[in-house]
């Protein structure tokens, strides 16, 4: 399982006349989701309530991460929630935040953006996403993107996947412009495992 391609396919699929591999570094978390968790982080922000000990690949560490481009290194940030087997959650950088001249850009979340990085980290896993269908679960803010589910429809014939996505602006204070951040399917995940059987 190599996370940090996985990674930088989506980001270079996001961008990719834009960016180089090369420039990518992926951070790596991996704990359980926990609701709870996210409580205390709300309560630290908003009630300056001190957050407990916290490992550098737990869920808190995940949930303070932002994407950053610092001296042409661009840093992402990928957790995979233990108690959700196969999902990978990405903080990555927008399209807009690599434009010179992001005005004259029209980029909008979509269903076919979402359907296209999902099949793009599956193809970067060695599989035929061809027939995934997906579909944007808009979000509004970082908070509500880490709470929102990943929803899976299967039946006999396809499998549809709701995926929580949100960017931000680029004209907004630097430490939060130009953000994107999604949810996806791993090839280990079981719709994918049960879809790729059934065909």
């Amino acid at each position: 399982m190599d996370i940090q391609a996985w990674v930088a396919c989506v980001q270079l699929a996001l961008a990719p006349d834009l960016i180089s591999a090369d420039k990518l570094m992926v951070h790596q978390y991996q704990d359980n989701f926990d609701r709870e968790i996210l409580v205390q982080v709300n309560n630290h922000f908003s009630k300056g309530v001190e957050l407990p000990d916290y490992r550098s690949d737990s869920f808190i560490a995940f949930i303070l991460s932002k994407p950053t481009i610092k001296d042409e290194t661009i840093s992402l940030h990928a957790f995979r929630p233990k108690n959700k087997p196969g999902e990978l959650w990405i903080k990555m950088k927008s399209r807009l935040s690599f434009e010179t001249d992001p005005d004259t850009v029209i980029e909008e979340l979509t269903d076919q953006l979402v359907t296209d990085l999902q099949q793009r980290l599956l193809q970067c896993a060695g599989l035929d996403a061809s027939e995934l269908s997906a579909r944007l679960k808009s979000v509004i803010g970082g908070p509500a993107w880490l709470a929102s589910e990943i929803d899976v429809v299967s039946t006999d014939e396809s499998v549809r996947v709701y995926l929580p996505a949100f960017e931000t602006a680029v004209d907004v204070p630097e430490r939060f412009a130009g953000h994107f951040y999604i949810k996806l399917l791993g090839p280990e995940h079981p719709a994918i495992v049960g879809a790729l059987q059934a065909n």
